[in-house]
């Protein structure tokens, strides 16, 4: 099993959620190249929604600790270099 630890000062970690967890939109879309590609939860947070600007963006995904201890947040584990 691999842990988050074994990116260098070089590269960094990012988690994604929502739309942002595919390797495929990382690579197309954000035009990133991760290293590392893992998918998973982080207990203890909740994805919730926010709204938006009415007639550009209804509203997005975003991330918060959350009360229930059994919360989880799905999504993917990506390291990338620092440059990116």
């Amino acid at each position: 099993r691999s842990t988050m630890a074994d990116a260098s000062d070089e590269f960094v970690w990012r988690f994604g959620y929502g739309s942002n967890i595919g390797l495929e939109v990382l690579k197309q879309k954000k035009n990133l190249n991760p290293s590392k590609y893992f998918t998973g939860t982080i207990k203890g947070f909740e994805l919730y929604f926010k709204q938006g600007i009415p007639y550009v963006e209804p509203g997005w995904g975003a991330v918060r600790p959350s009360s229930d201890p059994d919360a989880e947040l799905h999504g993917s584990a990506f390291c990338i270099s620092k440059e990116e």
